[in-house]
């Protein structure tokens, strides 16, 4: 399911005891970039679906001149239309039937598999929302950046706003499975963020209860993310784990890059199997795509230049057959295979 999932440290809690899954330095290798339109410098590549067809944007210049593409499964770039009167927009997932979601100038956009271009409804008071995932039955979630509210557009035409927890200032969405279930964090005033889910109706709940956040789900209700523990050492004390939750709830620590004795690293996105991908810190400060399977097991996503030990990689989204997308070096990747 879908990914786009930066490291992000957030508050801490007390020291908690908390098994590791078992690692293993395997590492992936790249079958091959995903190149941007003709002309255009550089690509990103942010979700991929289960016929290995992926979607993002690529950049004319800057980070906001972009148009939304689609890479086919042997890597052919095509460019998405625009709404009317626009000139730039962006694709951040895409369904299993084809169905591509984005924005493009204020509005959230859904793209048909034929390509049909839909401009999804702005929700009462907003001015400027974008799509961030969706699903062929679950419905299509996004924010909106002046009030940093998070809707889920259903497929029956409601809008639901899905709210924070009580008493927290905003709420981010990161996912969403085909049940309708969202997945995202909710913030306290003083940045420090939970992971929650949010049922079809908008009604929200914490998962567990460390601080961290959600980044994907899959439609048996596993969530892909991570959590902050605390050494009692702050400033440089916290410690950041990538995890798996079950649909009952139940988490499994990923860990983080072996050896590493500062942990960094956060679930990305998560396959129909409990495949997990995201990203880890170094101890010398590289970030490096990982995958976890379903048994724990860590593997590197190996870079574009394997020479160069300070390249870095980064992994957004994994398929249900196992090929993650990310990037490396800058450019948009993707992964097949491991050795």
């Amino acid at each position: 399911m879908n990914g786009k999932r930066r490291l992000l440290i957030i508050g801490a809690v007390a020291l908690a005891a908390i098994a590791v899954a078992p690692a293993s330095a395997q590492t992936g290798r790249i079958v091959g970039l995903l190149v941007p339109l003709p002309g255009d410098p550089i690509a990103e590549v942010e979700d991929i679906n289960a016929s290995g067809v992926a979607v993002g944007a690529s950049y004319k210049s800057g980070h906001t001149d972009r148009r939304p593409v689609r890479w086919a499964p042997n890597g052919d770039v095509t460019a998405l239309g625009l709404p009317p009167g626009q000139t730039t927009g962006f694709a951040t997932g895409i369904t299993t039937s084809g169905t591509v979601v984005g924005g493009s100038g204020d509005r959230p956009v859904r793209w048909a598999p034929d390509g049909t271009i839909t401009e999804l409804p702005l929700p009462a008071d907003e001015v400027t929302c974008w799509a961030r995932a969706a699903h062929d039955t679950g419905g299509v979630v996004g924010t909106c950046s002046w009030t940093e509210n998070t809707y889920l557009w259903a497929p029956d035409g409601q809008v639901i706003r899905l709210a924070p927890l009580p008493g927290d200032v905003r709420a981010r969405v990161t996912d969403v499975n085909a049940n309708g279930t969202a997945v995202g964090w909710s913030e306290v005033d003083n940045f420090l963020r939970y992971p929650v889910k949010w049922d079809r109706y908008g009604t929200v709940s914490r998962l567990g209860g460390l601080p961290g956040q959600a980044f994907g789900i899959n439609d048996k209700g596993e969530v892909a993310g991570q959590v902050n523990i605390s050494d009692g050492l702050p400033p440089h004390g916290n410690k950041q784990y990538a995890v798996r939750w079950t649909e009952y709830g139940t988490m499994t620590n990923l860990g983080a890059a072996p050896g590493s004795t500062t942990p960094l690293a956060s679930g990305a996105g998560i396959n129909e199997d409990g495949t997990v991908v995201g990203n880890v810190v170094t101890d010398d400060r590289r970030q490096l795509g990982a995958r976890w399977s379903v048994n724990g097991t860590f593997s590197e996503l190996h870079p574009i230049n394997p020479p160069d030990p300070d390249e870095s990689t980064m992994a957004e989204a994994i398929s249900d057959n196992g090929v993650v997308v990310g990037r490396s070096a800058g450019k948009a990747v993707r992964w097949t295979g491991y050795r």
